[in-house]
């Protein structure tokens, strides 16, 4: 009897190591999937704001002067 109890017990452990590996392996796995999909989001936000700006740079008679206030002069570094 005490031979079943210490298989069984030994069987359970195993089993219990295999599926928390199993566990982190699947929930990497959808974490990765998620990653790359963000990547490649990030990617073609990124090509987007590139062909904006060069079609915007392209013509600058289109172009909105960016501000109507005077440029603001420098202020000295307080000690």
């Amino acid at each position: 009897m005490g031979a079943a109890i210490i298989g069984s017990a030994a069987s359970t452990g195993i089993e219990m190591a295999v599926g928390g590996i199993l566990a982190v392996l699947v929930i990497s796995a959808i974490f990765y999937a998620v990653g790359r999909g963000e990547d490649r989001e990030r990617a073609q936000a990124a090509t987007e704001h590139a062909e904006a700006v060069e079609e915007r740079d392209a013509s600058p008679d289109d172009v909105a002067p960016r501000s109507r206030l005077p440029a603001s002069p420098r202020r000295r570094r307080r000690r």
